[in-house]
């Protein structure tokens, strides 16, 4: 004979449905075989399910039914419909008491069900806090704060990029350098002491830049509780805390912090000029990039990064400026913003198309002249003396 297997919802102990097919439990493990006779039993209601075990019973009804009132007759187990409390019942009202009686009894198991989902969410919170707390508890860290950067061929921009973010409190910098035609190493010297480490991490393959974040995440990330992975062209803006450690200490019990984008444009400047990006570009683009952003992540409490995204273990969240998880909450802006130079002038963005992407293997990374004018609606006077070639 087949046995049969019922799979049950864990919550309310009610069957939810039963296969002829072998079910693996280590996979499924809300699991029961039973014989094909006492799922005959459950549908014609002489037998239901209670803790996990098939009890039979001459005057009962199936799973989930309520009691029939006095006098009807139960021919089926299906009441879906008042058509079929009719044809269940005795009179119109015994009817009526059928459908409402399973009405409450349907409310009941979704109330049920919602508490015991809060319930089991509160548990795992719980468990995963207490992991959490291990993990830091074990942590050895040399530096609280640092950021990866990778780089090619923008020297001229880095100096500016670095003053800036010591200057915000970060402890460490790891600059990849992917194969500058002046080396990093070689344009910083000893400028910056022990406050940086400059890689050389020449690698061509279409994920680079993701395969660097990891490698520093691996290499560099037992040295470090917050990592933060943005580039050259990103600058952090604390708006309402005076470093980045005291941005970042409010959000340990989250595995990374999510930063929102604000764009910027060339302002109409289409030559390069003289003077620092942050003061030759001021007014933001209002153009919108879906939301984009950068993160700070807890090396310890991530499996794996992304460009703009990270894999973290079980119990953990990205979560906004507010604490609250970004991708229900919305982003914001108003206590910090990663500003996004994207084009500087029109020159400049020309370069950049030459220097080409960290990422050229990925579709719809690879960066295209007419994008420029998305940034810069204002300048699309540019395209007829420039058709440029995407790169």
């Amino acid at each position: 004979m087949v046995v049969c297997n019922l799979r049950i919802n864990p919550l309310t102990n009610h069957i939810k449905g039963y296969k002829t097919y072998p079910i693996d439990p280590e996979i499924d493990e809300h699991i029961m075989s039973v014989w094909p006779n006492e799922i005959d039993m459950i549908r014609s209601g002489k037998a239901y399910l209670e803790d996990g075990v098939i009890t039979f019973r001459e005057d009962s009804l199936s799973l989930d039914q309520p009691q029939k009132s006095k006098g009807a007759e139960i021919e089926s187990v299906n009441i879906n419909s008042f058509e079929d409390a009719v044809l269940h019942s005795d009179s119109f009202e015994a009817a009526k008491e059928l459908i409402e009686a399973q009405k409450a009894r349907e409310a009941a198991v979704k109330t049920q069900a919602a508490q015991a989902k809060e319930e089991e969410e509160a548990r795992l919170k719980e468990f995963y806090g207490q992991k959490n707390a291990r993990i830091d508890a074990e942590l050895n860290n040399i530096y609280y704060s640092a950021l990866c950067l990778v780089i090619k061929d923008e020297n001229e921009y880095l100096t500016e990029w670095l003053d800036y973010h010591l200057g915000l409190g970060v402890d460490h910098i790891y600059i990849y350098d992917n194969g500058s035609e002046k080396p990093v190493s070689e344009f910083l010297g000893s400028a910056y002491g022990d406050q940086l480490d400059v890689i050389n991490f020449p690698e061509s393959h279409p994920e680079m830049q993701v395969e660097a974040y990891n490698h520093c995440c691996k290499t560099y990330g037992p040295d470090c509780r917050w990592i933060g992975f943005i580039d050259s062209d990103e600058f952090v803006e604390l708006k309402h805390w005076t470093s980045v450690n005291q941005m970042l200490e409010e959000f340990e019990g989250h595995g990374a912090l999510h930063i929102q984008w604000v764009l910027y444009g060339a302002g109409g400047q289409e030559e390069k000029t003289s003077g620092p990006v942050r003061e030759r570009f001021t007014m933001p683009s209002e153009a919108r990039d879906g939301g984009g952003g950068k993160l700070f992540v807890q090396p310890a409490r991530i499996k794996r990064m992304h460009t703009h995204h990270a894999f973290l273990k079980e119990g953990n969240i990205i979560c906004n400026e507010n604490g609250q998880d970004y991708r229900v909450s919305g982003r914001s802006v108003e206590k910090v913003a990663l500003n996004h130079y994207i084009t500087k002038s029109y020159e400049e963005w020309l370069n950049k198309l030459r220097r080409g992407s960290s990422m050229p293997g990925v579709v719809g990374l690879h960066r295209r002249h007419d994008d420029f004018f998305r940034y810069n609606p204002d300048m699309v006077y540019l395209r007829s003396g420039d058709t440029g070639e995407d790169l």
